[in-house]
C-alpha cells in the first residue's frame, strides 16, 4: 500500500473542489490502495482553512470535506509498523499502481503555473518511486531541509516520520525543496496532477495496474 501525506490544498482538491486532477488519488483511497497519514496539527489546519470566509463553502460542504478526510486518513500514532514490515519498503521497490524511474524528482514538481503543460513529461521522468525511501533507522536520523514557509514544515515532518512514499502538494515552497538537492528526501513530492499522470502512464503500460 502506498503511504501518502496530503497538504491542505491537496485535501481541498480531493474532497472540497473535486478537482479532476486529484480523482485518481481519491479513487485509490476508496479502494484502499493508498493510506493517507495525518497528525493533529495537519487536521487542525484543515479545519481552520475550511472556515475561511473567502472560500465558497457552505456548512454542509465543510462538514463533508472534513468527514471524507477523516474517513481515509489515519493518525500517524496509529500506524503499526511492526505488524506489517512491508510498510517500510526497501529502496528501489515500486509502489503499486505507479511507474518507477531513475530520474530525479525535480521535473515532476513543476509549479502550479506551469504544471498543465509539463505534467505528462514530469510524471514520466520522476514517477512515484520508493527509490528514495529509506529503512526506518535512516529515516529517523534524516535531517529535513527547512521550508521557507514555516507553516509547511509539518507536512515534511509527517511524511518523514510516517515513512511515507509521497507528499502531495501544489505549494511552491514545498515543491522547490526537491530542486537541485544533492541528497534525496526519503519521500517524493508530487502535485496531484503529477501523480494522476504517473498513474495513467503506468495503467497504460500494465493493464493490471
Amino acid at each position: 500500500m502506498l503511504r501518502v501525506v496530503l497538504d491542505t490544498n491537496a485535501v481541498l482538491d480531493c474532497f472540497a473542489f473535486s478537482d479532476p486532477n486529484a480523482q485518481t488519488l481519491v479513487s485509490q483511497m476508496a479502494s484502499a490502495r493508498i493510506q493517507v497519514v495525518t497528525r493533529s496539527d495537519l487536521r487542525a489546519e484543515l479545519v481552520r482553512v475550511l472556515a475561511y470566509d473567502h472560500l465558497p463553502f457552505d456548512s454542509a460542504r465543510r462538514q463533508m470535506t472534513l468527514m471524507r478526510y477523516d474517513e481515509y486518513a489515519i493518525a500517524i500514532d496509529a500506524i503499526n509498523y511492526d505488524a506489517n514490515p512491508s510498510d517500510s519498503p526497501p529502496p528501489g521497490a515500486s509502489p503499486p499502481g505507479v511507474i518507477q524511474s531513475d530520474a530525479t524528482q525535480s521535473d515532476a514538481t513543476q509549479s502550479d503555473a506551469t504544471q498543465s503543460d509539463a505534467t505528462q513529461s514530469d510524471a514520466k521522468q520522476s514517477g512515484v518511486t520508493q527509490s528514495g525511501a529509506m529503512q526506518s533507522n535512516s529515516i529517523e536520523r534524516f535531517k529535513l531541509p527547512r521550508c521557507r514557509d514555516p507553516d509547511d514544515q509539518k507536512f515534511l515532518e509527517v511524511a518523514r516520520d510516517a515513512r511515507a512514499h509521497l507528499l502531495v502538494s501544489k505549494d511552491k515552497a514545498l515543491l522547490e525543496l526537491v530542486r537541485g538537492r544533492r541528497k534525496s528526501l526519503p519521500f517524493r513530492i508530487l502535485t496531484p496532477a503529477g501523480y494522476n499522470a504517473a498513474f495513467d502512464i503506468a495503467a497504460r503500460a500494465s493493464p493490471t495496474v
